[in-house]
């Protein structure tokens, strides 16, 4: 009898324990959380939270792919971000549109419906000498759209 009765006590603490789990890793899931890519000083400096949540851990997980070069995650030497390929490429309409292209399908190739590519431009600053870069990006799990913006010398 005594057994019975430790088991019908800790049943409910147990069931919201295992409640108040799930709702974490459901927030967790949505919202995301990341540490900023710019690092705790740089963004201690500025006044920018070094650990993120929701749209911007979202955001952060995409400028970090985009920075990142081949080889920067563990395991997975073919992953890694396209920028780092467009340096010194000429600023022409025929690059311009294999950038496009080339963002696209790498995009696409690391996100894996995580998040889709609403849309990619693509644009020469001849004045700067780089190209500026902005992504259109659609998080279906928040159902929300953001943009990215970089520009590469």
């Amino acid at each position: 009898m005594g057994v019975e009765s430790k088991m019908k006590t800790a049943s409910p603490i147990l069931s919201e324990i295992q409640n108040q789990a799930f709702a974490n890793r459901a927030e967790l899931l949505v919202d995301g959380r990341d540490l900023n890519y710019k690092g705790f000083s740089l963004g201690n400096a500025t006044g920018m939270v070094f650990s993120l949540k929701g749209t911007e851990a979202v955001k952060n997980k995409v400028m970090l792919w985009l920075v990142s070069s081949y080889g920067d995650y563990v395991r997975e030497p073919e992953k890694g971000g396209p920028l780092e390929s467009l340096l010194g490429k000429t600023l022409s309409d025929t690059n311009k549109e294999m950038i496009e292209r080339s963002l696209s399908i790498a995009f696409t190739d690391f996100f894996q419906g995580d998040l889709t590519l609403a849309g990619a431009t693509v644009t020469p600053d001849v004045t700067n000498k780089r190209w500026k870069i902005r992504l259109l990006v659609n998080d279906p799990v928040r159902r929300e759209l953001f943009e990215i913006a970089v520009g590469v010398s």
